[in-house]
């Protein structure tokens, strides 16, 4: 919204400056009266124009939050399904391997099914595995987030330090804030070597204001000033355009709930803080974390 904002203000000035430039040309022309009237329409249409610059601007940042928010939307569908595929994969598997240990117990062949059995409990170590948490929408993110990880060669991880389910946050803003900035901290870190790609994410709570926290590391490049007062405005981006959307709908939701993001970066890692306090603006209808 600042560089909307920035948009009119500029737009208004260049027109003030034109309107000035013209009554500057005409005023020597026309007696008083007629200068007066002049004068009158002139501001009534500044007015009439700033109005309609401000709605046009308005309605096309409606549109672009409503593009980013149906992208997001896609986004899901897909993580669904690549989600559903990697399940369908996992259950075949343990479908044939319950089958082969079922035949080797058949016939009698013990050992060898003792040394299979042993093969798959240390192969299931090292494979990915369904992570259950308790939101869907969150559910689908993380597992979804985690095999794109392994595919980056990300070392992604992530834990629950506080009981998510208490968290007076609707469950999509959560899903937002979490999709859109692993999304970015996975991409931050693609110019690292493969064994110095790591991304984590955690969940906590502020034991002395009881606040809940959202920390997302990366061992990204590292951010300059400026790159952090701007990183959350809408349409700044440093991959070129139609980017840069999805920071500004993290920002715009921890706004909401009237939170706060601190950013610290050096060269080894860069870390989003987001602080989230109790929120009692919430109506019952929302759909909390469950």
């Amino acid at each position: 919204m600042k560089r909307i904002d920035s948009y009119v203000i500029l737009l208004i000035l260049i027109n003030a400056a034109i309107v000035t430039s013209v009554i500057v040309q005409i005023h020597p022309l026309i007696d008083v009266h007629s200068y007066s009237l002049l004068l009158l329409s002139i501001n009534f249409l500044v007015i009439i124009f700033s109005f309609l610059i401000l709605w046009f601007l308005r309605i096309r940042g409606q549109e672009l939050r409503k593009e980013v928010e149906i992208e997001n939307l896609q986004n899901y569908v897909e993580k669904t399904k690549m989600l559903i595929d990697a399940l369908n994969v996992q259950a075949h598997e343990h479908k044939r391997n319950l089958q082969t240990l079922k035949a080797m117990i058949a016939l009698r062949e013990i050992e060898e099914a003792e040394e299979y059995l042993n093969e798959i409990t240390e192969n299931q170590k090292t494979t990915d595995m369904y992570l259950y948490v308790e939101d869907p929408a969150l559910n689908v993110t993380l597992n979804t987030q985690k095999k794109l990880a392994k595919n980056k060669n990300i070392n992604f991880n992530f834990g629950f330090k506080d009981d998510i389910s208490t968290w007076n946050i609707r469950s999509w803003d959560v899903n937002a804030i979490v999709g859109n900035l692993l999304n970015n901290s996975f991409e931050a870190v693609m110019n690292r070597k493969k064994t110095k790609r790591y991304v984590g994410l955690e969940f906590l709570k502020d034991e002395e204001s009881d606040s809940k926290i959202i920390r997302i590391i990366n061992s990204g490049p590292k951010l300059s000033d400026s790159q952090k007062s701007k990183i959350f405005e809408q349409g700044y981006s440093t991959k070129g355009s139609g980017r840069g959307y999805g920071l500004h709908i993290v920002k715009e939701i921890v706004d909401k709930y009237h939170g706060e993001i601190k950013i610290t970066s050096n060269e080894f890692k860069t870390v989003f803080e987001l602080v989230l306090p109790l929120c009692e603006e919430e109506t019952s209808d929302d759909k909390k974390i469950i």
